[in-house]
């Protein structure tokens, strides 16, 4: 999928069916799309294999924008893309809107495994940690071992108020 993204930025018909040009091209992808697979496929029961990144038409343009006709890329010099972090599924979101226009939209984040480690009722919904990332109490730190500093009118930044907004 990568490489006929990545082809799909060029007018092939006009170079002709098997034309140098339009070998040059497929190799090229090839060699690009062959990077990013050593670098990133794997079992996927085994490895976050990040698919919609790498099938993405925007990532694929960019490589597109890399390929000279006018000159073979040594597979030696390309290398893997640096694609986005992957976004983990920790994070939900829903919105709902009823026949007479009445709207809810609702954003559920886990902020560690598990959240809170706790079930509501037979739910099977986690309840979330994310106040965790506030500043609990003043040189406190958070599980990710970072603390929040002193110095709001409140007295506290990232402290819990109304309002307030979390740093992350």
């Amino acid at each position: 999928m990568q490489i006929l993204n990545i082809l799909e930025n060029f007018d092939l018909h006009k170079y002709g069916f098997g034309s140098a040009d339009a070998m040059q091209l497929m190799a090229e992808a090839e060699k690009h799309a062959y990077a990013d697979r050593s670098e990133y496929l794997g079992d996927p029961d085994f490895v976050k294999v990040p698919w919609q990144a790498l099938t993405n038409k925007a990532y694929a343009k960019s490589i597109a924008g890399e390929i000279d006709l006018n000159k073979a890329k040594p597979s030696s010099e390309i290398k893997p893309g640096k694609l986005a972090p992957y976004e983990s599924n920790q994070t939900t979101h829903f919105s709902v809107v009823d026949k007479d226009g009445n709207a809810v939209a609702v954003t559920y984040t886990l902020n560690t495994t598990f959240g809170t480690g706790i079930v509501a009722g037979n739910t099977g919904i986690l309840m979330n940690n994310e106040m965790d990332d506030f500043s609990a109490k003043p040189g406190v730190p958070n599980v990710y071992g970072l603390v929040g500093g002193d110095a709001t009118p409140w007295g506290r930044r990232n402290a819990h108020c109304h309002r307030c907004r979390r740093l992350s």
